[in-house]
């Protein structure tokens, strides 16, 4: 799967202003209902170009971060340049598939 997204990422990475623009109010609305503020902390899963956690970036402030993965190489590299002027982002390569289900689940 990750080979299929890796080949369209500098598609995704063209057009994804576009795409944020189109996508704002329905990402802001998203934003909210998770409560995300300043000095969160944000794992942006299948992040793809990033919009949904460059936003979410702009919210945690200098004091929270923001963690940008996808499965595809390609398309996290691509949500790298995009949000390289936030400090507080990075991008991590990992498969959301595999987290198990074990694991502790984090509530506000």
């Amino acid at each position: 799967m990750s080979e299929m997204w890796d080949s369209v990422a500098p598609g995704w990475e063209v057009d994804a202003g576009f795409v944020d623009e189109q996508l704002a109010l329905a990402t802001d609305a998203l934003l909210d209902a998770a409560g995300i503020g300043e000095g969160d902390r944000v794992l942006d899963l299948a992040a793809g170009p990033g919009g949904a956690g460059i936003a979410a970036a702009q919210r945690v402030g200098s004091s929270g971060s923001v963690v940008l993965s996808d499965v595809a190489g390609e398309m996290a590299a691509v949500a790298a340049r995009r949000a390289s002027a936030n400090a507080q982002v990075s991008t991590a390569v990992f498969d959301q598939s595999a987290i198990g289900f074990g694991m502790p689940v984090l509530t506000r």
